[in-house]
């Protein structure tokens, strides 16, 4: 992975301002405390037993099957926290009906530039999908589709357009660089549960908020 103005200017290029995690507004408490957990941390029964954590879970369970029994780097993707590139795609699609129950935080794209993580050139639980780790391989994405806003049944586009950055086991909360709800009322519960974090657990958070519907369906 390239770090320093190289890896910076690579990110530049492709326009990556940001990547994605798409989530259930009720986990965002627990991420503020523990950050973003991968798969396999996030619904641990250990996790849940000693430290209360329980975090509801949005995703696929036939996917997220194929996603548990497939590895990257002896790792299984359930190791990983997975991020989009574009977060209106597909996924966020089949979860319509729920959107105000969905928020989509913004992770500063640096992540990428660090050690261990991964990236994808679409869906990584599909058996056609691959991953690199050499920044030079964005190339190898279809941006054009990836990035596109309107909506096609054309061949393997869904698996493209939820091309993924994969970062192994946690991402900490101080990389939330925004979080972008579906209405005002998602705003002032964020609000509420960040006042109570400062006061009872000194947490530092100053992330923004922002009402953004055009990112959802």
């Amino acid at each position: 992975m390239q770090k320093g103005n190289r890896g910076i200017g690579l990110l530049e290029k492709y326009q990556i301002n940001m990547l994605f995690h798409i989530t259930q507004l009720s986990n965002i408490g627990h991420i503020f405390k523990y950050g973003l957990l991968c798969h396999q941390k996030a619904h641990n029964v250990f996790n849940k037993r000693c430290f209360g954590i329980s975090i509801a879970d949005i995703s696929d369970s036939e996917v997220q099957q194929r996603r548990k029994n497939k590895l990257l780097n002896n790792k299984t993707i359930h190791q990983y926290v997975c991020l989009y590139f574009n977060p209106k795609n597909p996924m966020l699609y089949s979860r319509k009906s729920k959107q105000d129950e969905l928020i989509i935080l913004g992770i500063d794209p640096n992540v990428l530039l660090e050690e261990g993580v991964y990236f994808s050139d679409g869906n990584a639980a599909a058996s056609n999908t691959k991953f690199y780790n050499n920044l030079e391989s964005l190339d190898l994405i279809n941006w054009e589709i990836l990035k596109t806003e309107g909506w096609s049944d054309q061949p393997d586009w869904k698996r493209i357009k939820c091309a993924e950055a994969l970062a192994p086991f946690t991402i900490s909360f101080q990389k939330i660089e925004k979080i972008f709800c579906y209405n005002t009322k998602q705003i002032q519960t964020i609000e509420l549960i960040i006042q109570g974090l400062k006061e009872s657990k000194k947490i530092d958070i100053s992330t923004d908020l922002e009402v953004k519907k055009e990112l959802y369906f």
